[in-house]
């Protein structure tokens, strides 16, 4: 069973955006949430592209940054139909 660790620097730099931006938006609330809802991408969204990667041979092996899995998903969406 695959154990997704998400790096330091993803947790720190995309949390840290996160907070900042949700501060602009909503103050403390909108840094609390934003926060946690980035901490919840980092651990979901890893888990969902497992499957994509072990097509490449790697198997159990993603990344755990938002952008990166999201955009995995996003293309494995496109060019799956070809």
């Amino acid at each position: 069973m695959p154990v997704i660790v998400p790096g330091i620097m993803a947790c720190f730099l995309a949390g840290g955006a996160a907070a900042i931006f949700g501060n602009s938006s909503g103050g403390f609330r909108g840094a609390v949430i934003s926060s946690c809802l980035n901490g919840f991408l980092l651990c979901l969204l890893p888990a969902l592209t497992l499957p994509l990667f072990s097509f490449l041979g790697a198997e159990g092996v993603t990344f755990a940054d938002p952008d990166f899995t999201t955009l995995s998903g996003v293309l494995w969406l496109i060019f799956r139909w070809f």
